[in-house]
């Protein structure tokens, strides 16, 4: 389950607007010495405490960036050092995925998944990943739930045409097979579009009234033939000639790659959280003794796991410092809450740190924490920081001090 450090206090705001209307609204009541926030909620409005500005002794703001995280991913290749590089006939490979902390918090539990080549004669490397793949693939699809995607590494075949300079025509797997596909463009001004597809070789007729690139695309992408072979780029509105066959070049494959896959996530009792794994390369043995067959590369892959799961669990905990601190103990006789933030969106942070101190003689500084989140919404960043950098306005001036998101 989540859980989160309050210190003394924190309070979690979702703040979907600036102003006074309408859930999730904000606004800023100050005077020369403290401000307080009023919040509309999903049963009504709220006001935070009154914060005197000498009381604050942080305020800062960040975007969602911050607690944004990639993928785990690792790249496996034979090693250049071991044998050339090449797959030694008779020795079996072995590929071992150790999971940690495998249904539990502990470093000690561990789960093991493999995959398994056996070389052969003649042997390719490609024909190694291939075959490595395929195995790890057949391992992990026991589960249940999926773990890692695999897939080659390399780079796929592509040809930009000749006649048409505005085409790029690229394989849609990596691989040297895609170095004999070959892609020809017959006629434009043809009765009927159609596409044709004898072996590696793809042939496509376009009419006169449709022989954009932006035919060529939805032509290419409905045929059941063509479409796992190859996908076209270009500018749409770009008028076509006929092309005689070309064939795609530079397609390679030098090695796995094992990806996580982002696990199931329930707001409140299950985390969203990264798999622990690490992925070895066994020892083969060659004449002069036992080597690592292997590279095992860890690099952050460019999918990525916003904040916006984190930030539903986090207001799912804090709610409880506003009356539900049972939450759903006792189901079906529950306090049922409304909670605003969805886990789809990334959320900018808004965080203030004060203390509340009475009169008398040695108070003590009661700790609290402001949370304030501002959904990340738009296209661009200037759109996805406006709302929050708005706030953040509207608290400078009542006192405190926040830079302004960037």
């Amino acid at each position: 389950m989540a859980t989160f450090s309050e210190n003394q206090v924190r309070h979690l705001f979702v703040a979907n607007s600036l102003g006074t209307t309408g859930v999730g609204a904000i606004s800023v009541d100050n005077n020369s010495t403290e401000l307080f926030l009023k919040y509309i909620g999903a049963d009504g409005p709220v006001k935070t405490d009154s914060i005197p500005f000498a009381n604050v002794t942080q305020a800062q703001a960040f975007k969602y960036t911050k607690m944004s995280r990639p993928l785990n991913k690792y790249t496996v290749a034979l090693d250049a050092n071991v044998n050339g590089g090449a797959p030694l006939a008779g020795q079996d490979y072995l590929t071992r995925v150790k999971f940690y902390e495998w249904g539990s918090i502990s470093f000690d539990d561990q789960y093991f998944k493999h995959g398994v080549v056996h070389a052969t004669t003649g042997m390719t490397a490609e024909q190694f990943y291939q075959a490595m793949a395929a195995s790890l693939v057949l391992n992990m699809s026991r589960e249940k739930i999926p773990l890692l995607n695999v897939t080659l590494n390399g780079t796929a075949a592509s040809i930009v045409l000749t006649s048409n300079a505005g085409v790029t025509v690229t394989a849609d797997n990596v691989g040297t097979a895609g170095n004999a596909i070959t892609f020809a463009i017959t006629d434009v001004a043809a009765a009927t579009a159609a596409v044709t597809v004898t072996g590696s070789a793809i042939s496509v007729a376009l009419t006169a009234a449709a022989k954009t690139i932006a035919d060529l695309k939805a032509i290419i992408n409905a045929s059941a033939t063509a479409a796992p072979l190859v996908n076209i780029t270009g500018t749409d509105t770009t008028v076509l000639v006929t092309e005689a066959a070309r064939t795609l070049t530079g397609g390679t494959t030098t090695g796995i790659i094992l990806e996580e896959v982002e696990q199931p996530w329930t707001l409140g009792t299950k985390e969203s959280q990264p798999l622990n794994y690490l992925v070895q390369c066994d020892k083969i043995t060659l004449a002069d003794g036992d080597y690592v067959w292997g590279t095992s590369v860890k690099s952050a892959s460019s999918n990525v796991v916003l904040n916006g799961k984190i930030t539903a669990d986090m207001e799912y905990f804090f709610v409880g410092e506003r009356g539900d601190q049972y939450r759903n103990v006792g189901f079906p006789n529950v306090i049922k809450t409304a909670y605003l933030v969805d886990p789809t969106v990334a959320y900018n942070y808004i965080e203030i740190d004060y203390f509340y101190q009475g009169e008398g003689t040695n108070v003590q500084k009661s700790q609290k924490h402001l949370t304030i989140v501002v959904p990340a919404i738009g296209a661009n960043n200037a759109a996805q920081i406006a709302l929050a950098n708005s706030i953040i306005a509207a608290i400078t001036v009542g006192g405190i001090t926040i830079a302004a998101l960037v």
